[in-house]
């Protein structure tokens, strides 16, 4: 039977509760009807070797079977699905199919899933009274204007997404009264009381994902470095891949220039770099690149030059804007402090650090001035040239414009850059 047709025989009691998942992360198993025998595989069978030219189809789905949303020619077997596509639907479907050649699988896989409730508030008079009374929700409050109160010894207004108010007078009292929400608070014109002996309000903001996808080294004397197919992690909507490049000279050589990257045959945007002031120093640079689908990708490397090595390190991550909050660089003699570097809250700060001696460990420490605690990703990882990469990854919790990074490796050249998302 059609797809479609499948939807009445999804029970309510298969729903699948995702509020609070971004995102959401669905995998499958891949068929061949080419290759396939009787009987059909089991849904929960492994992933077979797919047709030529076939992708996977996800689409996003109401109560009443018309799409929302579509995510299409997908070729691995995982894709991150972005709650916001569901344009406000706080239930529907989640289905996955697959496609080829302009044709679709006569019956794609459906889940139920729900990803929020919504509750709202017609004009007029609204009270809440209790010893403890407690209104939890992780969708909307929208509500029209009127009079709302909510009184108690314990009272606690709780909800994970946005909270608009209408014109009006809002009330929360209370021995212990606590307003909390970890989206925004819009509220209109009106008077607006938060009262009591420990009365509160917070705001928590959630981390950054992102994650490091490993580190690659070619010794080979080339003016141009390919690195193929290098892991770049679940894709997503607004996925920024960051890569960090390092190369060192012979110590009679002259520094190379970096003078770019590629990703899948895209140019990457620049961000800070160094190109090796001495004969013999190494060159360093971020660069950065919104790639939404793929788990893995191939990077090109180019240099002013032919040079001994060349390494990169791949970070995965989804800010807000794809455009950096901020950049910086240092080098010079042990030890250097890459100086007044820009945090956000919900951000993430990556450094990557060059040292150049035989001493084990190549970097002796690397600190951070602000309240994160850094993630030593990459440890002394050591070139033909003994040039050593080191990299740092700082999800940041607060909004500061004078945080530093100081490396220590003693009795050499250190070299520092830095670069910073939300």
């Amino acid at each position: 039977m059609p797809d479609w047709d499948i939807l009445g025989a999804v029970d309510i009691a298969d729903e699948i509760n995702l509020i609070g998942v971004n995102p959401i992360h669905a995998s499958w198993a891949r068929r061949n009807r080419l290759t396939e025998l009787s009987p059909p595989l089991a849904w929960t069978d492994p992933d077979q070797t797919p047709e030529d030219g076939q992708t996977t189809t996800i689409q996003l789905k109401a109560l009443d079977g018309a799409v929302i949303h579509s995510y299409t020619g997908i070729s691995g077997t995982s894709y991150d699905i972005d709650p916001a596509d569901f344009a406000g639907n706080y239930v529907g479907f989640i289905a996955i199919g697959s496609e080829r050649d302009g044709y679709a699988s006569w019956q794609a896989f459906h889940m139920r899933v729900r990803i929020g409730y919504d509750l709202t508030a017609e004009s007029g008079s609204y009270l809440m009274s209790g010893t403890a009374v407690t209104l939890r929700k992780s969708k909307a409050i929208a509500a029209s204007a009127g009079s709302y109160a909510l009184i108690g010894t314990d009272v606690i207004l709780n909800t994970s997404k946005s909270i608009v108010a209408g014109a009006g007078s809002y009330s929360i009292a209370g021995t212990a009264a606590t307003l909390r929400a970890s989206q925004k608070v819009s509220a209109g014109a009106g008077s607006y009381t938060i009262t009591g002996t420990a009365a509160t309000l917070t705001k928590s903001t959630p981390a950054m994902t992102y994650s490091y996808e490993g580190a690659y080294l070619d010794n080979t004397n080339a003016s141009s470095y390919t690195f193929t197919s290098k892991s770049t992690g679940a894709a997503g909507a607004g996925r920024v891949i960051a890569v960090a490049v390092q190369t060192r000279t012979t110590n009679i050589g002259t520094p190379r220039t970096i003078t770019g990257v590629t990703c899948d045959g895209v140019a990457m945007t620049a961000g800070p770099f160094i190109t090796g002031t001495n004969t013999g120093h190494c060159s360093i640079a971020w660069f950065y690149l919104v790639v939404a689908s793929g788990t893995s990708s191939t990077f090109v490397v180019s240099f002013s030059g032919t040079t001994q090595n060349c390494a990169i390190g791949v970070y995965r991550l989804f800010p807000v804007s794809s455009t950096p909050v901020d950049t910086a660089t240092i080098n010079g003699a042990t030890p250097q402090t890459l100086t007044d570097l820009e945090v956000k809250t919900s951000g993430l700060a990556l450094i990557m650090v060059d040292s150049g001696r035989t001493a084990t460990p190549q970097l002796d420490s690397g600190t951070w001035s602000g309240v994160d605690t850094p993630t030593h990703d990459l440890v002394d990882q050591i070139n033909d040239q003994s040039g050593s990469l080191n990299l740092f990854s700082i999800a940041t919790t607060e909004n500061d414009t004078t945080r530093d990074f100081t490396a220590a490796a003693t009795g050499d050249v250190v070299y520092i850059a830095g670069i910073s998302f939300q």
